[in-house]
């Protein structure tokens, strides 16, 4: 897209209802595409990129122990709603990380006040602190450190990066864990958002109000140069501060 028709763009909704959103809106939909930063060509091919990240995919499952791994079938053409940059690859969101779903922690062992351990509700994801702590046993797999990123499985399937401290994970809510640090999740929560909340409401004539781990897992996003991630977290950021 031309510098120019990005400004015209604003300047169309600069004047509109919720303009401010609707601006956030369009900056994250050309993030997504490809469309927000300039490609660099001398990056190295994006094949390569994904090939490493399948061999990080293979460590992080055996380090783990992770005894069952999903098919996750080719991004088919049917499921392509654009045309990507000419060295991004489509690919499915579980291809690069594991979305581990929450615990179903019995809500007699939930208490106010300071003892036991924060306990992060879907309520709780997008806030830094979670209003009860549980005081039962638990399984540390179940723990989230601060800077994770976590999906609401219920109404609006918000993406966030968990603000607080350690805490662990109900149910209704997951947990993205990457499987190389060849990526920038910050990109990827993006894309995942944009296609979580195009998902909404579009499933069998029906308001699809409950998200699986499948669901996310099977989610169709761009696989951009690592380069190009960076860049364009960084452009998002920078409007987005701007919106603020």
């Amino acid at each position: 897209m031309r510098v120019e028709t990005f400004f015209e763009k604003f300047d169309q909704l600069a004047c509109t209802p919720n303009s401010v959103a609707k601006m956030r809106e369009l900056v994250l939909q050309m993030a997504v595409q490809g469309r927000l930063v300039e490609r660099d060509d001398s990056e190295p091919p994006v094949n390569e990129l994904a090939d490493m990240i399948a061999a990080d995919r293979a460590a992080f499952v055996e380090e783990r122990s992770i005894p069952r791994q999903r098919y996750l079938a080719p991004v088919s053409e049917d499921e392509i709603p654009f045309s990507p940059p000419n060295n991004w690859l489509w690919t499915r969101l579980g291809n690069l990380c594991r979305v581990q779903a929450g615990f179903a922690f019995e809500s007699a062992a939930f208490v106010q006040g300071d003892s036991g351990v924060p306990m992060i509700r879907i309520r709780d994801i997008t806030n830094d602190r979670t209003q009860v702590n549980y005081v039962g046993d638990y399984r540390t797999e179940f723990l989230v450190d601060t800077d994770d990123y976590l999906v609401g499985m219920d109404g609006n399937f918000r993406v966030a990066k968990w603000k607080g401290p350690r805490a662990l994970l109900n149910q209704r809510v997951s947990r993205l864990q990457w499987y190389s640090k060849r990526l920038e999740p910050t990109f990827f929560a993006i894309a995942a958002q944009y296609r979580l909340t195009e998902l909404q409401g579009k499933k069998a004539y029906t308001t699809v109000d409950h998200l699986s781990s499948k669901q996310i897992e099977d989610a169709v996003v761009h696989l951009p140069p690592l380069g190009a991630q960076k860049r364009i977290v960084a452009k998002v950021d920078e409007l987005m501060a701007l919106f603020d």
